[in-house]
């Protein structure tokens, strides 16, 4: 029964027949034959068929609450055992670049845990990441606030703010301060359209009243902020990714007296049917550390320019 209770919380998750096949590696008939074994296991009805989406019964929606307690009891079992007899873990962890960038900026930010367990890191956008973790492909991923509902089976929680910055090459700073100062943006950098960064970005200028239509799209911080340094624009960066350019002065921030700052919230995403180990929780305690600091630092860069 443990099995095909599996089965019935991965359909539930998914939403359908078709996507819960795909991702338990079945065929739809023998899902469907699962579920009706399952139904006359349990001698109830879990699913009012001939409607779409389908719905749970009363007895489907207590049946797939245990399914997903008896998951993650599962789950927590085994990394408690894997804890207690000193295995180590292995770890698959997605995050965007900046993340990366402030994780890996030091190598004592990360070092410890990786002396706890086998850790493999993914570096991609958000989008990506969701889909990687939804598949069980990542144990965690950490990505941008999110702007439309994500699928019920993942669970967002809160990490920090990062702190998205103005910048512009030293030599087109003062054009540039007065641009904004006028509520216009010349030869704006931005992040591609479907991203939620932009969309952050978007709706920072327009409550702003700050007209910017951009020239140029990428989904690389890379490729924006090379693009910065050749003097081809203006555009909205992590502050980790500029704060040494900065402080040699070949980038300068936007803004007086106050640096322009867009909080960018930063969420831990994972299955809802997994617990975090220790060690998930000790990295997301360590991610929230450094963007404070970052978010601290860049405070005191306000009164002393």
């Amino acid at each position: 029964m443990e099995e095909r209770l599996i089965k019935f919380a991965a359909l539930v998750n998914a939403g359908n027949f078709t996507s819960a096949a795909q991702q338990l590696r079945t065929s739809q008939p023998a899902l469907s034959i699962a579920i009706a074994k399952l139904e006359q296991e349990l001698n109830v009805k879990l699913i009012v068929r001939g409607v779409r989406p389908f719905t749970l019964t009363k007895a489907g929606q207590i049946v797939y609450e245990a399914a997903e307690e008896l998951i993650i009891t599962a789950d927590n079992l085994k990394t408690k055992l894997a804890e207690l007899s000193h295995q180590q873990l292995s770890l698959t962890i997605g995050m965007i670049d900046s993340i990366a960038s402030t994780l890996f900026l030091s190598s004592d930010n990360f070092s410890d845990f990786e002396r706890e367990a086998n850790i493999s890191v993914v570096v991609n956008n958000s989008r990506y990441l969701l889909r990687a973790v939804e598949h069980d492909e990542l144990n965690i991923a950490f990505i941008t606030e999110q702007f439309k509902p994500v699928n019920k089976q993942l669970r967002l929680q809160y990490v920090a703010v990062e702190p998205l910055v103005l910048v512009a090459h030293s030599a087109q700073a003062a054009a540039t301060q007065n641009d904004w100062q006028h509520g216009h943006l010349d030869n704006f950098i931005s992040y591609d359209q479907p991203s939620n960064s932009y969309q952050l970005i978007k709706r920072f200028l327009d409550q702003n009243k700050v007209i910017a239509p951009p020239v140029f799209f990428s989904t690389s911080v890379d490729v924006i902020l090379r693009l910065v340094q050749l003097q081809k624009g203006v555009a909205a960066l992590p502050y980790v990714l500029v704060k040494d350019f900065i402080a040699s002065k070949e980038l300068a921030l936007i803004g007086t007296p106050k640096p322009i700052i867009i909080d960018r919230s930063i969420f831990a995403a994972v299955r809802r049917d997994r617990q975090n180990s220790l060690l998930l929780t000790k990295i997301v305690h360590r991610l929230e550390q450094l963007l404070s600091f970052y978010y601290q630092e860049l405070d005191l860069v306000k009164f002393a320019r």
